[in-house]
């Protein structure tokens, strides 16, 4: 389902859990993707209670795409899950399946998994303001993560957003990893405005007024933050419900 405000572009929220079709770069590709963007999460009992190793999932599934018989909708590529998207299930491992509600434009995941001592889901929209259309035009969306402990036991669980820098892409050219002919002086940094704790980020190499110059960023209301370079946990705690933003 496509996200973002009016007039501003789009990125899918796809069945599967994965971000997809990102069409902010003034160019319309369906199949463009950009990797290294994405939702974790991580769950181990609390201190001094187990020596366990936590639980860590990609909040995508591969369930879809490697089950027998399955057949796609006609001229739809949908189905045919992204070579760099591959790699990262391979590398990480995905929840077990997914569930799906997509009425526009709120779309609703419930990520799936007998490992997992959470129940988690996620509830993504664009905001959408009938006779405003200033703020129907942001150009955002909003995920809301809710977690819930089905354990009997406390459990710290942490949430990660990573985002690649992605500015400058000209949505065509061919993004290998991180590698693109189309970056260069692309840059980081972290910002705090008021409740938001957010990673600001840009480019160097373009001049304002070229169509491919902007920024973007990747933002938390919740305080309780750590912050490498591309990603952020969103949040960490042991309670046994709550939301995240």
């Amino acid at each position: 389902m496509p996200l973002g405000g009016i007039g501003t572009g789009s990125v899918a929220l796809c069945g599967d859990g994965s971000l997809r079709q990102w069409q902010i770069f003034n160019q319309v590709k369906h199949e463009a993707f950009l990797p290294h963007s994405f939702f974790v999460i991580q769950a181990k009992l609390a201190p001094r209670q187990s020596r366990d190793e936590p639980v860590t999932r990609v909040l995508q599934s591969d369930a879809l795409y490697t089950e027998q018989g399955f057949r796609s909708a006609p001229s739809a590529p949908d189905h045919i899950l992204p070579e760099e998207a591959r790699r990262l299930l391979e590398r990480l491992p995905g929840v077990k399946a997914t569930e799906f509600m997509g009425e526009y434009p709120i779309a609703q995941v419930r990520y799936l998994d007998g490992e997992l001592p959470l129940r988690v889901g996620l509830e993504a929209y664009s905001p959408f303001v009938p006779l405003n259309p200033k703020d129907s035009g942001l150009s955002a969306v909003i995920f809301t993560f809710t977690v819930e402990n089905r354990s009997d036991q406390t459990l710290d669980v942490s949430l990660l957003a990573t985002l690649q820098n992605g500015v400058g892409w000209d949505g065509l050219s061919v993004l290998s990893g991180v590698e693109c002919s189309c970056h260069g002086h692309n840059h980081n940094s972290l910002v705090r405005l008021r409740r938001l704790t957010t990673l600001d980020m840009g480019t160097g190499r373009l001049p304002q007024d070229d169509a491919h110059f902007g920024r973007m960023t990747l933002a938390t209301l919740n305080p309780e933050v750590t912050y490498p370079c591309q990603c952020v946990v969103l949040c960490r705690a042991g309670h046994r419900r709550e939301v995240y933003r």
